[in-house]
């Protein structure tokens, strides 16, 4: 739980930059549980509603490159 709040706050720090955001979403994924992947999935999905910039790309969330089949 203490790395998916870590992740959260690296990723509310860099939401300004969709590529920088996707990025570290990227990394969070590959160290994450997978129960706290889910997590963050819905958290990203949440917060990228609100912002035009992401909500522009929001099909990264879904990248089967970044998730892979899990989610």
């Amino acid at each position: 739980m203490k790395k998916l709040n870590y992740y959260k706050l690296i990723l509310d720090k860099v939401s300004f930059n969709s590529k920088l955001f996707f990025k570290e979403y990227k990394k969070a994924y590959i160290v994450l549980s997978l129960s706290d992947r889910k997590n963050l999935k819905e958290w990203v999905l949440n917060k990228i509603s609100y912002i035009p910039e992401l909500n522009m790309k929001r099909w990264e969330v879904y990248n089967y490159e970044i998730v892979g089949p899990i989610i």
